[in-house]
């Protein structure tokens, strides 16, 4: 140690303290391990103090549970959605198998265990949870990961041939406090007719799609592209506009309508 100790001796008594008769101070530095056969795993901090509600709530206790309830998994917390005085809720990520993890079993647990305003109201199974350069635990990751999740939850899409009242759908939507709705962007149409593929007489494929997968390009991954950015132009729009929620009026007679379908599914 390079200090005795804290000017205030309450701090002192509180963060200096000696283990099991041991002569030797040791310093409480709020970081979670796990013991094994002898050696420290680190597990996260027990410091990260925010207020949920009105109420103050410690991170690191939740961490706690649910390293217990998970034995072995890392586990991580963080206050989301955010707001003028500190957050509305606690979203958590436990590191391990989704399909082996019970997230309904979880929230039970930690519900009989914890008072209301730390019980999280998510909890995502991760296969490894992001780390910093540092090493350490990457929460702006996952607040990024969250932010995108809703707002793919944040977005509507209006399906509808033209002229039959979609338009007026989407004035009524754009009206709404918490709704922004572009007018006659189709979107979705747009990116179904750019993935969308036709034969030849002769046989031959023609499509952007395919000529995508001629330069290795998984289909997939271009949908999931197509996605994320009609995600984002909306979502931006909204902001800009002071709004919390999307909406995309598509038409589906213009184009193929099982293209638009495979575009929205994760919408």
């Amino acid at each position: 140690q390079v200090s005795p100790g804290y000017l205030d001796e309450q701090l002192t008594r509180d963060r200096f303290v000696r283990l099991g008769g041991s002569m030797v101070t040791y310093y409480r530095t709020g970081d979670l391990v796990r013991r094994d056969e002898g050696c420290m795993h680190y597990m996260g901090r027990r410091d990260h103090q925010v207020k949920i509600r009105g109420h103050r709530v410690e991170l690191g206790e939740i961490e706690s549970h649910l390293t217990r309830l998970a034995p072995g998994a890392r586990s991580a917390a963080i206050a989301w959605p955010k707001s003028a005085n500190g957050a509305e809720g606690i979203v958590a990520f436990v590191e391990g198998d989704a399909a082996a993890i019970s997230v309904d079993t979880l929230q039970r647990a930690l519900a009989s265990s914890l008072p209301k305003p730390m019980i999280p109201q998510r909890i995502f199974a991760l296969p490894q949870l992001p780390m910093s350069a540092h090493g350490k635990l990457d929460r702006r990751a996952l607040e990024r990961m969250v932010a995108k999740e809703d707002a793919i939850a944040n977005g509507i899409v209006v399906l509808g041939i033209p002229r039959s009242g979609t338009t007026l759908l989407a004035r009524l939507l754009d009206a709404h406090p918490s709704v922004a709705c572009p007018g006659e962007t189709y979107l979705l149409s747009a990116c179904a007719r750019f993935i969308e593929s036709d034969t030849m007489p002769n046989g031959v494929g023609v499509g952007v799609l395919q000529g995508l997968r001629h330069l290795d390009y998984a289909p997939e991954d271009v949908l999931q592209r197509l996605r994320n950015w009609v995600v984002d132009v909306h979502t931006t729009h909204a902001a800009a506009h002071g709004k919390t929620h999307w909406a995309e009026k598509t038409a589906v007679n213009v184009f193929y309508l099982g293209e638009i379908e495979r575009l929205a599914k994760e919408i």
